[in-house]
């Protein structure tokens, strides 16, 4: 697995958490390869624009690197976009893994490649964790990832780990864990339709860009940042898709565990306001994105909401087994 930093420069600001991310690649029976320009901190990113675009040009042109992930979020990976070369994306189709910041390049290379990409853990933030990353995480990327057939229901992680613990202490030490709030139904349905999966926030900065995706037949799924992001924001990047007629196309709405619990209610009562006039479903609490435990989920693949279940419907993948590897 090519390690990659399009964003933040949190790989070298804390090296310790990045190399026992890499252990834990490891544990799992994955290599880790981390990019020539990965490890740096500039200023607000890892590196300029055209060196970040280097090391994805580099992993996915790499014939030995089977997939790639994300080292952190972060901001700006929208530098990347109007650089990046989209033809050797599709020809060297491969798993690309992150969320949050990377939601812009998820989005890029689905709409511009029509590659399948997985809104899923980060190096840093879940393999990171210490003192190894959290089970639920693992098993379910390895079984999304893994095996080429459909990965079905999306598991119920009955835990919630947001404890706040400062990568640069010293002392390490287990993050508290709570129990996890159920996934809910804000309005019942069923309805079938593609994944198109990202951070609020990231996707709105995309409206009106050559990278803006089609929303028509998706089951959209939105999850929203850490603090210092909050619901009065939510709200406003809410109704902005609203105004832009998104909620007129979609089949039907997930919602991901918001960062912080105080936030939980402001959140739903947003989502429901914004959509009023619609009558697709909508899924509140599902455990992606800035949450962990954290889900795979791929973008572009088939899928089923109905009442309080998420069903991924085709395999993500082409394979019957993972194969060890980089």
């Amino acid at each position: 697995m090519a390690i990659v930093s399009p964003s933040g420069g949190a790989a070298g600001a804390y090296p310790r958490r990045f190399d026992r991310a890499l252990a834990a690649l490891r544990e799992a029976g994955l290599v880790g390869k981390p990019m020539r320009n990965a490890r740096l901190n500039r200023s607000l990113t890892s590196a300029t624009p055209r060196e970040r675009v280097a090391d994805l040009h580099e992993a996915f042109a790499d014939p030995e690197v089977k997939g790639i992930i994300c080292a952190v979020g972060g901001r700006l990976s929208s530098q990347l976009l109007g650089l990046l070369d989209y033809s050797l994306i599709a020809h060297n189709p491969k798993v690309f893994c992150g969320y949050s910041d990377a939601t812009a390049l998820h989005v890029a290379i689905h709409t511009m490649c029509g590659l399948v990409t997985f809104y899923g853990p980060a190096l840093m933030p879940d393999w990171g964790e210490w003192p190894m990353p959290r089970p639920e995480t693992v098993t379910h990327f390895l079984r999304v990832v893994g095996r080429g057939v459909p990965s079905g229901p999306t598991p119920r992680f009955p835990v919630l780990v947001d404890e706040f613990v400062s990568w640069d202490s010293a002392e390490d030490r287990l993050r508290r864990v709570d129990p996890g709030p159920a996934q809910v139904a804000l309005r019942q349905g069923h309805a079938t339709g593609t994944l198109l999966v990202g951070c609020l926030p990231v996707l709105r900065e995309l409206a009106g860009t050559p990278w803006q995706p089609r929303f028509a037949g998706r089951i959209l799924v939105l999850e929203t940042p850490q603090l210092p992001y909050n619901m009065e924001q939510a709200t406003s990047d809410l109704w902005h898709l609203r105004n832009m007629g998104v909620f007129e196309e979609i089949e039907a709405l997930a919602i991901g565990r918001p960062y912080s619990r105080d936030q939980a209610a402001a959140l739903r009562a947003a989502v429901l306001e914004v959509v009023a006039p619609y009558s697709f479903p909508v899924l509140a609490e599902l455990p992606c994105g800035h949450s962990s435990p954290i889900l795979t989920l791929p973008l572009g693949i088939v899928a089923t909401i109905s009442g309080d279940e998420l069903v991924v419907r085709q395999n993500a993948v082409i394979g019957t087994e993972r194969e060890h590897g980089s």
